[in-house]
């Protein structure tokens, strides 16, 4: 039967896979939009993936190995959040951005008590950070940041006043979040809960001190890689489901509502086109039925295991449930999915923030 929680992460990212070795430098300057003053203490970085800095006192900013098309957040604390789609290299070495101080706007919240907050806090984390958040160590470290808007019965909106930073041990990294919106409402349609988050994200990697912990932050790396969200639409948009362990069967309900899983074949269409910016994206329409069942199967380590292989064995399943939420899904080749129209639960959607990985990551072959 399928389950009966959807939740989903939005990244609006448009970038692509290859080492980012081969990039470009992006380099401007920051300065106030009503004095032309430079805008200093600006964190200026490439959504979803490692590549950021901080503006100078002068207000200037440079950024190396950035591959195009990308998109460009710069968040500071008393200025707008800006994104900045950058398509081509026509003057990404002289950018200028005029920052437009953040007014404060008094809006009519209901005021909840520090026992509700409590509450919604905690159910945030669960569904912001992934259902296991706790085992990961993952914490944010300024939630006081956060403020809720409770809406009918369990569900309610979610929002920041600054960027929120959120330390994640196990990967080694702390990822900073301009949380743009949250929203945790029921969806009949969707069969229960289903949370919305929309997003934008800085991973900073915090260095290991010693061997053995970069040896240990590499496999929990691996470990957090393999069936996640970014290593199932790689694998779509690659069309090699069946080597990196996963098998796709269509959940169809009848007029009883009784579900009925068919064979693994995907009579959906997959067409490739190649945009100006010369980035081919991957299209997916003419589903037959929106909800799939993700079947993972992989070794005791959690590494795939090749299902083309003859005399593949595996030693474990893991069962995921996906949803398209739009007649038309948008895949990049970096693997991730435009406008969020891909929907995850089971484990795959359990990893939730706490186990995300930055859109440069590149497993290591070990």
């Amino acid at each position: 039967m399928l389950c009966r929680i959807i939740c989903s992460i939005g990244f609006i990212i448009l970038s692509s896979f290859p080492l980012l070795s081969q990039g470009v430098k992006l380099a401007g300057k920051l300065t106030d939009q009503e004095s032309d003053i430079p805008v200093p203490y600006v964190t200026v970085y490439v959504n979803g993936t490692t590549r950021g800095t901080i503006s100078n006192s002068e207000g200037s900013f440079a950024i190396h190995g950035i591959v195009l098309p990308c998109e460009l957040i710069l968040s500071h604390v008393s200025y707008d959040l800006q994104r900045l789609v950058i398509e081509d290299t026509s003057g990404i070495n002289n950018l200028h951005v005029l920052m437009k101080k953040k007014l404060v706007q008094i809006q009519e919240l209901t005021v909840i008590g520090d026992s509700s907050r409590h509450i919604y806090l905690e159910r945030f984390k669960q569904w912001f950070l992934g259902a296991h958040y706790k085992k990961s160590g993952a914490r944010i470290l300024n939630d006081s940041a956060l403020f809720f808007i409770p809406m009918e019965g369990e569900q309610f909106e979610a929002y920041a006043n600054e960027a929120l930073i959120i330390d994640l041990p196990q990967t080694g990294y702390q990822l900073l979040t301009d949380l743009v919106h949250f929203k945790l409402n029921i969806k009949e349609e969707l069969g229960g809960f289903h949370c919305s988050i929309l997003g934008y994200f800085y991973f900073e990697e915090i260095p290991a001190n010693n061997r053995r912990k970069q040896r240990a932050l590499a496999r929990n790396r691996i470990n957090a890689y393999y069936n996640s969200r970014l290593h199932f639409c790689r694998s779509l948009y690659s069309n090699n489901l069946a080597e990196n362990g996963y098998k796709m069967k269509k959940i169809c309900f009848d007029q009883d509502s009784l579900t009925n899983e068919t064979d693994h074949i995907l009579d959906f269409k997959k067409i490739y086109s190649e945009p100006e910016t010369g980035k081919a994206i991957l299209y997916l329409t003419d589903f037959p039925c929106p909800y799939f069942k993700v079947s993972y199967y992989h070794t005791g380590g959690n590494k795939p295991v090749d299902l083309t292989y003859l005399y593949a064995h595996p030693s474990n399943l893991s069962t995921s449930f996906l949803f398209f939420a739009n007649d038309t899904i948008r895949i990049l080749s970096s693997g991730r999915v435009a406008e969020n129209t891909i929907l995850f639960n089971g484990v795959i959607g359990d990893k939730g923030v706490a186990w995300m990985l930055p859109e440069d990551y590149i497993p290591s072959m070990q």
